[in-house]
């Protein structure tokens, strides 16, 4: 597989501002579990976790996910949990993502959409 994503986008398939908000990740953004898989958490607050995806205020959407050149894809499942309960879910090895750190990967973010060449 050369490049996969995983995005938040609303009822109308318009996507989620993914450069304010960490609202999609690909393949190098992601942490990847040390059990080898990619587990995302979607809420509108941020559970302190690498993969969080920002659902904003966006009342109800979608998830859209992406493989380019692949020879096989996952099987994607999903299990809703209070925000409070994520890290229960998750491997116990899963990083703290502090406040100062979605700050500083934001920041990241924008500076890398700004360098697109569609700017």
């Amino acid at each position: 597989m050369r490049y996969w994503q995983a995005l938040v986008a609303d009822d109308r398939f318009a996507t989620v501002d993914w450069v304010n908000r960490q609202s999609s990740l690909n393949d190098v953004q992601a942490h990847i579990d040390s059990d080898g898989k990619f587990r995302a958490v979607i809420s509108r607050t941020d559970p302190g976790v690498p993969n969080w995806l920002d659902k904003a205020d966006v009342p109800w959407g979608m998830i859209q996910m992406r493989w380019n050149h692949a020879s096989d894809f996952p099987d994607p499942t999903m299990i809703k949990v209070p925000v409070a309960d994520v890290r229960q879910y998750l491997p116990a090895d899963t990083p703290v993502v502090t406040p100062a750190d979605r700050k500083e990967r934001l920041s990241v973010r924008r500076e890398g959409a700004q360098l697109r060449r569609i700017w």
